[in-house]
């Protein structure tokens, strides 16, 4: 587990907002509790409101990020993990698809299909004669 004070240098951190970090702080630092982080950074009406926003944040991929950070988890698994929970949600956008395999061709897991050359012709297709025995003739406009 990398310490809150070496996850706080990282990239990940830095990108979350004041509130995220606090959260973030209290979440790892209170033995994973997400209701007591989230009432700690946020004004909340009661305990429910706060589960329902803890649950919700725990999604948001900048603190996903940043909790697989602090778990040293590898990039490659912290994406295919991510891809894993977008596929079971109801239907993942064209431009999350897009998104993800931007990602991933990124940091070199896929590779980027090569576009078309505008200056490659087609193929000829090959001419096709009928036999020489096939009569035509019965078909033949009149």
């Amino acid at each position: 587990m990398l310490s809150l004070d070496d996850l706080h240098a990282t990239p990940e951190f830095q990108e979350l907002t004041a509130a995220e970090k606090l959260f973030t702080d209290t979440y790892l630092s209170n033995g994973y509790d997400p209701v007591r982080a989230i009432r700690t950074a946020y004004d909340c009406k009661n305990d429910g409101v706060a589960q329902r926003m803890s649950y919700r944040l725990l999604g948001h991929l900048r603190i996903v990020m940043v909790l697989a950070r602090h778990r040293e988890e590898l990039p490659k698994e912290t994406f295919l993990n991510l891809l894993r929970r977008a596929s079971l949600k109801k239907g993942i956008t064209k431009e999350q698809l897009a998104a993800f395999r931007l990602y991933a061709e990124a940091n070199g897991w896929i590779k980027a299909p090569k576009p078309p050359r505008p200056d490659a012709a087609k193929p000829a297709e090959p001419e096709v004669e009928p036999p020489s025995d096939f009569d035509l003739s019965e078909y033949e406009a009149t």
